[in-house]
């Protein structure tokens, strides 16, 4: 199993760190020369200092969080923070699980693993829904669902291992999908693509189901239905899931994909989910990154 630190869900990349929110602007004083403050030869080259620097650290979150923001944006720190901690490794038990000697052995490390983050009582919710998030992903690779096949054979009863078998599925059904239009795509890959939707959708249906605290299985469902059910289905389930889980940067990133006018959603639902993010930006700061995606959205 190749263990990896993918997302849920595409994430925007700026200077090595995530910087997706609609940002608030900084006082701007323009120099004799007419240029911002911010912009001039000598900040700038303060700037690409500092970019230098960061880039020296190994760690994947202290990289991210050493970054300066760009001339004239200011993000706030807790923003930030969250979203540079959705770099951090894959946990460790996801490694020792996958080297175990046996599948026994494995379904025992992942289960465990699993439940100490879901119960972690010093981590705040938005805390671990990302770290849920992050582990679950780390099974979104075909070659993980042997290992989630495993682990489901010795526990039957897991919602983790249905939650990481899903996640395996899903990955199954984006690449054989494909990212070209549906004219340009086999029929036979679009109705193959469905059924494996259709497959994950059903595991992660049962791993919320059995565990309904689990936050990943219904944002990741709402992904497989839009592949399998259609835009309804999916709009439903994300709008379901992200009032269950008002914290869940994933849910409502889900949603706001699933409401789209280009998927089939509208712009009627897109300001629904606007309206919630708003609501809700205090429980989790990444929702601002949301509400920058639909900003952005709105202006193409």
């Amino acid at each position: 199993m190749k263990v990896q630190c993918c997302l849920l869900l595409p994430m925007v990349l700026l200077a090595g760190c995530v910087q997706t929110e609609a940002a608030t602007p900084a006082g701007r004083a323009a120099t004799p020369s007419g240029k911002p403050a911010s912009e001039t030869p000598l900040t700038l080259e303060k700037l690409l200092a500092k970019m230098q620097a960061a880039d020296a650290i190994a760690d994947p979150v202290r990289r991210c969080m050493a970054y300066p923001s760009p001339p004239g944006i200011t993000w706030s720190q807790a923003s930030i923070k969250a979203r540079c901690e959705l770099l951090a490794p894959a946990p460790k038990f996801l490694f020792d699980g996958a080297a175990a000697k046996s599948p026994v052995e494995a379904a025992a490390i992942f289960d465990a693993g699993f439940a100490a983050l879901m119960d972690d009582a010093q981590a705040s919710a938005a805390t671990k829904d990302g770290r849920i998030n992050r582990a679950i992903e780390a099974f979104s690779d075909a070659g993980a669902l042997a290992y989630a096949d495993k682990w489901l054979q010795h526990s039957a009863r897991s919602p983790f291992a249905h939650a990481a078998r899903g996640a395996s599925l899903l990955a199954k059904a984006r690449a054989t999908r494909g990212s070209a239009f549906a004219q340009e795509t086999d029929a036979n890959d679009l109705d193959t693509a469905a059924g494996q939707a259709k497959a994950a959708a059903d595991e992660l249906r049962q791993a919320y189901e059995l565990e309904p605290r689990l936050s990943a299985a219904c944002a990741l469902r709402t992904s497989a239905l839009m592949l399998s059910a259609g835009s309804d289905a999916a709009i439903a389930n994300g709008r379901a899931c992200a009032h269950a889980h008002p914290e869940s940067y994933f849910a409502a990133w889900t949603w706001s994909s699933a409401a789209e006018p280009r998927w089939g959603g509208s712009q009627a639902e897109l300001d629904e989910v606007s309206r919630f993010l708003e609501a809700n930006i205090a429980r989790n700061p990444l929702h601002g990154s949301v509400l920058g995606r639909i900003k952005a959205y709105d202006l193409t």
